[in-house]
């Protein structure tokens, strides 16, 4: 009678990686010594923490296509003599980096008998960066205000070159207009302004003056003023300009005229006679008096 037991391998179905979980098992035979051999099960899951808790040696070249990193919470360390990466390497902005040396472990630094406040120089003969004394940096330019900038080795000033000139302005021509029509007689109020043909500086500045007591000016600083001749005559009325920014400052424009002489006139009451409403009425009447006096 045939063992009901007896299972031939080759006549098992094959089972997908993906229908593999933890309580799948595999059929092992577990040898105590050469005599003592019994046929146990081991689930998926036995195997992979026994795989887990072993220290695995690897004769030949580990190839990994994705990730290898700890689970997450937990670290993951790795001991190599030799690490070549082929792509690049990202750190994280929190990781210390330590063990890591100029002069042993970069290729292109040569550094000999390192000495206090030395800087690295690139030397083209060694294609290597290599130590030379100096201090690092320049030292600070003069402190007296002015503006200095780096030429052959050191401070030059510039300060004349930043400063940036002027346009050169002059004040155009001027004349002196008067703006009162009519006879100019004493006492009354003329009108007199000046006015500029070219350039007018934003500065300008105006002075109105006269060569007689006898003349009263308002407003003598601005572009128009009002002036009052006390008596007849013959003035000079003149008007200065003058501007910080103008190279022709100031100008001085000069007018002459003739104030009218007016003599006094007087009157006296004469005794007349008119009508009102046909009635004769005796009256005065108020005539130019014909005398000088």
């Amino acid at each position: 009678m045939a063992d009901i037991n007896s299972v031939k391998i080759s006549e098992l179905t094959t089972i997908k990686f993906a229908e593999l979980d933890g309580l799948d098992q595999f059929v092992i035979n577990d040898v105590d010594d050469d005599t003592d051999t019994t046929t146990k099960k081991l689930p998926l899951v036995g195997l992979i923490e026994y795989i887990q808790n072993q220290e695995l040696v690897f004769e030949k070249g580990i190839i990994v296509k994705g990730e290898i990193k700890p689970p997450a919470g937990d670290s993951l360390d790795i001991y190599a003599n030799n690490l070549f990466i082929s792509q690049s390497l990202n750190l994280d902005n929190t990781t210390d980096v330590t063990g890591l040396y100029l002069n042993k472990h970069l290729e292109d630094v040569s550094v000999e008998n390192p000495k206090d406040k030395e800087i690295l120089s690139w030397d083209d003969n060694t294609n290597t960066w290599i130590n030379i004394e100096g201090e690092f940096g320049i030292e600070e330019a003069p402190l007296d205000g002015k503006i200095y900038a780096r030429q052959d080795g050191q401070w030059i000033d510039i300060t004349d070159r930043l400063i940036v000139p002027q346009p050169d302005t002059e004040i155009g021509s001027i004349t002196i207009r008067r703006v009162t029509t009519g006879s100019i007689l004493p006492n009354t109020n003329q009108v007199f302004e000046v006015t500029i043909t070219g350039d007018v500086p934003a500065d300008i500045k105006y002075e109105w003056f006269s060569n007689s007591d006898e003349v009263t000016i308002t407003n003598p600083d601005k572009q128009s003023c009002t002036v009052v001749f006390t008596e007849g005559g013959v003035y000079t009325l003149g008007v200065r300009l003058t501007s910080e920014t103008s190279d022709n400052s100031p100008v001085v424009s000069l007018v002459a005229f003739m104030v009218e002489e007016v003599d006094p006139v007087y009157y006296v009451l004469q005794e007349t006679a008119f009508k009102i409403e046909g009635d004769k009425v005796d009256g005065f009447l108020l005539v130019e008096d014909p005398s000088d006096v």
